[in-house]
C-alpha cells in the first residue's frame, strides 16, 4: 500500500516522464512539481518506489523510468483526466457531419480522425458481418432457375447471391419459404447457425431440397470468406515512428512487423470485443497484451456499438511512454460520439447491399 506522498511522487514521475522522454531526477522532479519535503527525502522515495517495481533506472547514476508496474498504477489511480480543447471538439464534430454513410468508407474516417488527434497508429477493426444478427431473408425469383437471395443484418448491411436451381420454383413457395427462413433465423448471426438446421429443414421439407442445399452451402462460403477477410485499418505510424523511442532501430522493424502482420493486431483488438463487460481495455508493456513484437509498446482499446451489440473496436497504439490521458479522453469523446452516428444513422438508414 502506498502512502500518498509516494502516489504523488510516482505520478509527477510518470507525467514528467511522457512529457520529456528524459529519465527523472529528484531535482528535476522537484522543479516539475514543487513538493513540501527536501531533495533528499525525494531521492528516498524514489527508491523505495524503485524497490517495489513502479520505478527503474538505464544507468546507476540516472534518473528514474516508469517500469510498466509504475504505468498501470499511473493509469488505474493517479492520472488526472485530459479534457479535450474546443478545436479538438469541433473538429470530431465537423468530421462527423461529413462522414460517409458506408460502413468501411465511415471507419476508415474515423481512423483519419483519431489519427488527426494524436501521435500515434490508429487501429480500427472493419466488423465482419457474420458476427452481427440477422434480421430478414428474403428470395426473389429472378429467372425461371434463378434466385436472388437477400441476406439483411441488424447492422443494415446486406449480403446478396444468386442460386442456380436444377429444379423450377415458384414465387410463392419462395416467400413462404423466406418468412419461414426469417422467424428461425432472425436474431442469430450466420456463424452460429446449427450445423444440422439445414439438414432437419429438408427432411420437413424435401420440395425445397434444391434450394436448401445451396442456400446452405452459400452461406458456409460467406462464413468463411469473412473469417479469412477481416480486416484493419491503420492510420499514423508515420507520425509514432518520430517518437524518440523509434531512434531504436531494433525497436522500430519489431514494432512495425507487428504493425503489418494484421493477424498479431487482429487478435488483440478481437480479445477486446469479447470482454464486452468492459468499457476500455488499457494493455501496458508485453505482459499485459502478450504479443512479442510489441514489447515496450501499449495498447488501448475501446469498443463502439452499432446497434445494441458492440461490432467493433477503435484502438491506439504507441510506446509504453504513451500520453495515456490525452488518448483515452480523445478515445472516449471519439467512440462515444462515433457509437452514436453509427446506430442513428449506419444501423436505420446506410445500408450497404455487397456480395463475395
Amino acid at each position: 500500500m502506498l502512502t500518498d506522498r509516494k502516489k504523488q511522487i510516482l505520478n509527477a514521475t510518470v507525467s514528467l516522464y511522457i512529457h520529456t522522454a528524459e529519465p527523472v531526477g529528484s531535482k528535476s522532479l522537484l522543479d516539475y512539481c514543487p513538493l513540501d519535503v527536501s531533495s533528499a527525502t525525494v531521492r528516498q522515495e524514489l527508491n523505495e518506489l524503485e524497490a517495489d517495481g513502479f520505478l527503474t533506472h538505464v544507468h546507476t547514476s540516472s534518473g528514474r523510468i516508469p517500469t510498466d508496474s509504475g504505468y498501470r498504477l499511473y493509469v488505474d489511480e493517479l492520472m488526472a483526466s485530459s479534457p479535450l480543447s474546443v478545436q479538438e471538439h469541433e473538429l470530431i464534430s465537423e468530421r462527423l457531419d461529413s462522414m460517409s454513410l458506408h460502413l468501411e468508407t465511415a471507419l476508415t474516417q474515423v481512423s483519419s480522425l483519431m489519427s488527426s488527434l494524436i501521435d500515434y497508429t490508429t487501429i480500427v477493426m472493419v466488423p465482419t458481418i457474420y458476427q452481427d444478427a440477422l434480421k430478414l431473408v428474403h428470395m426473389v425469383l429472378v429467372d425461371i432457375n434463378r434466385v436472388l437471395v437477400i441476406l439483411l443484418h441488424a447492422l443494415g448491411v446486406n449480403h446478396e447471391f444468386i442460386l442456380t436451381l436444377d429444379d423450377r420454383v415458384a414465387q410463392e413457395d419462395l416467400t413462404k419459404l423466406s418468412q419461414l427462413l426469417t422467424s428461425k433465423l432472425e436474431g442469430l448471426n450466420i456463424q452460429n447457425i446449427p450445423q444440422e438446421f439445414f439438414a432437419e429443414l429438408i427432411s420437413d421439407l424435401p420440395d425445397y431440397r434444391s434450394v436448401l442445399d445451396q442456400l446452405s452451402a452459400e452461406i458456409i462460403k460467406l462464413n468463411s470468406h469473412h473469417q479469412s477477410n477481416q480486416g484493419l485499418l491503420l492510420s499514423g505510424t508515420s507520425k509514432m515512428l518520430k517518437l524518440p523511442e523509434f531512434r531504436n532501430i531494433e525497436f522500430t522493424q519489431q514494432v512495425l512487423s507487428a504493425v503489418e502482420e494484421n493477424k498479431v493486431l487482429l487478435e488483440l483488438l478481437q480479445r477486446a470485443l469479447v470482454q464486452s463487460n468492459t468499457n476500455q481495455s488499457c494493455f501496458i508493456g508485453k505482459s499485459d497484451h502478450q504479443v512479442e513484437l510489441l514489447d515496450g509498446c501499449s495498447v488501448i482499446l475501446k469498443p463502439v456499438s452499432i446497434g445494441e451489440s458492440y461490432s467493433t473496436v477503435i484502438g491506439v497504439l504507441g510506446p509504453t511512454r504513451m500520453s495515456y490521458s490525452a488518448v483515452t479522453s480523445k478515445l472516449t469523446v471519439v467512440s462515444d460520439m462515433v457509437s452514436d452516428y453509427l446506430s442513428q444513422n449506419i444501423s436505420k438508414g446506410g445500408s450497404n447491399g455487397s456480395s463475395y
